[in-house]
């Protein structure tokens, strides 16, 4: 039986205003991304891209080793184009980024996101999580369903497909910008429910205290009416 999930523009931005107000720090990092990719755009250049690398490193956490990466990233913009690929959506261009000395894949999609939001999505656990438990509940077709395994298969056209799949069913095309505002509200979703039931790592920072005992009760009831809420208490039980 097929799973009615929509979400609506007010739901939508609920959870993009509560991000902004618990998650300040990611909020903070989105803007210096911004900056970095606005003050250093090549990736022809070597101090372009490794400003953009070593960015991207230290606030995700992705763990690539730099300079590969950055020599990898120049290479490929010198001989196959990778500039014009990007900025034209050319999916492929993940699998030559990532390739390294090992298989960077989150990476790769993060750095293409920053530079062209409306063309490629991040990959993110949180987010895989959660198009598996919507799959399981029989959210998806059962084309898209197929492409959606417990393990991560790092096919990225299959990624692009249940992503779009979820946008167009979910509700959402007709409001949200672009695949990086997406991932910011799947991506904080989760982040958000760990935190308001004592599950997230950031819980006993003495900051985020602070803000439970000013936000917490509005927040909690903004936030239990969303749909969302109720696949996130599935997912994370």
């Amino acid at each position: 039986m097929a799973y009615n999930f929509i979400i609506t523009q007010q739901e939508y931005n609920t959870v993009l205003q509560a991000r902004k107000m618990l998650l300040q720090q990611y909020e903070a990092n989105e803007y210096d991304c911004q900056q970095c990719k606005e003050m250093f755009p090549s990736s022809s250049k070597m101090e372009d891209v490794e400003k953009k690398v070593k960015l991207l490193n230290s606030y995700y956490s992705t763990r690539v080793e730099v300079q590969p990466m950055v020599d990898n990233i120049v290479r490929l913009a010198k001989s196959k184009d990778l500039e014009n690929r990007i900025m034209e959506g050319d999916l492929s261009v993940i699998q030559d980024i990532a390739q390294t000395n090992r298989i960077n894949f989150s990476f790769a999609t993060k750095y293409c996101s920053l530079l062209q939001p409306d063309k490629f999505p991040i990959y993110d656990s949180y987010v895989w999580k959660f198009f598996y438990k919507l799959k399981e509940l029989g959210f998806f077709s059962d084309a898209t369903s197929k492409k959606i395994t417990k393990q991560f298969r790092k096919n990225y056209c299959d990624y692009v497909d249940i992503y779009n799949e979820f946008i167009d069913k979910s509700g959402i095309s007709s409001f949200y910008r672009n695949y990086r505002e997406v991932d910011a509200f799947i991506w904080g979703a989760c982040e958000m429910y760990l935190l308001l039931n004592k599950k997230s790592k950031f819980t006993n920072k003495k900051y985020y205290k602070d803000l439970f005992d000013d936000l917490f009760p509005t927040l909690l009831a903004n936030l239990l009416s969303t749909a969302i809420w109720e696949i996130l208490k599935l997912i994370f039980l």
